[in-house]
């Protein structure tokens, strides 16, 4: 991990408030990546989705240089990660304050970043298909296109002009943003709080981020994304009034801190 990628890490949980740093009972990371988790859902019920998908981003593009420059390329990864931290890695949260908002498929729509489209180019043809690249690789592609739909919900340059379609459309873009950074985000806080308090832990962390998830994509994202895009658009709910209250958001599947990591534990068991 790099050293202004650990400052963005520790930036993170300093965002989640002391209690997921001092739960004496919990195992350590665990706890953390389900606070970081409920952190994720709050900027993104907020308008807030620059910061948290920067962060992801960030996740990222420090992973994929890192594959680089193992396969060899140690010159080009840090050639990129200097353009990267020095233009790029602050990019969003400055470009879209929190509740601000500047066809059928990802992919269909021109991409948010030029840059990125040329370093996810790049690192596939540089890694020739290496194994740990891959979800890397896939998941630079995903954001780059998902996140010029997802930034833009009162755009018409993407819409159909039908309303449902326009929604479902938005949905197909927001809920994998929301899955990507939801894994990398919760994998990178559970590992590096487990490295520091509890080595042996690491090991959960890949099915901890795994299992979070899945609850975003199958529970949150979808509501999320209804509730964003109709929140932007001025769409009212069917007693008529505006979407404007994220209360209703968790009525239907909710995890307690230990619930979710007594899942983790039963996980890893079997």
């Amino acid at each position: 991990m790099s050293k202004s990628f650990t400052l963005v890490v520790v930036s993170l949980l300093s965002t989640l408030g002391a209690s997921s740093l001092a739960l004496a009972d919990g195992t350590p990371g665990i706890v953390d990546a389900y606070n970081a988790q409920r952190q994720i859902r709050d900027q993104l019920a907020q308008g807030n989705t620059a910061e948290s998908s920067q962060q992801a981003l960030n996740i990222l593009v420090d992973q994929g240089l890192n594959v680089l420059s193992e396969n060899g390329d140690a010159t080009l990864a840090d050639q990129l990660r200097g353009e990267w931290n020095t233009q790029f890695s602050n990019f969003l949260p400055s470009h879209f304050a929190p509740g601000t908002f500047g066809l059928d498929d990802i992919g269909d729509h021109d991409p948010l970043s030029p840059w990125l489209e040329k370093f996810h180019d790049t690192l596939k043809q540089k890694t020739g298909g290496v194994i740990g690249a891959v979800r890397i690789i896939n998941d630079i592609f995903t954001m780059n296109y998902a996140l010029g739909v997802v930034l833009h919900p009162k755009s018409t340059k993407w819409k159909s002009g039908e309303a449902q379609e326009d929604e479902w459309e938005y949905r197909k873009h927001f809920i994998p943003m929301a899955n990507i950074i939801t894994y990398w985000v919760t994998l990178e806080v559970c590992n590096y709080v487990a490295a520091k308090k509890f080595p042996a832990a690491k090991q959960l962390c890949g099915t901890a981020a795994s299992k979070l998830e899945f609850y975003m994509g199958r529970y949150w994202a979808p509501k999320l994304s209804d509730f964003v895009y109709r929140k932007a658009n001025g769409i009212k709910s069917v007693n008529g009034s505006v979407w404007a209250s994220k209360s209703r958001l968790n009525d239907d599947f909710d995890l307690t801190e230990a619930q979710f990591e007594a899942e983790v534990l039963a996980a890893v068991q079997h």
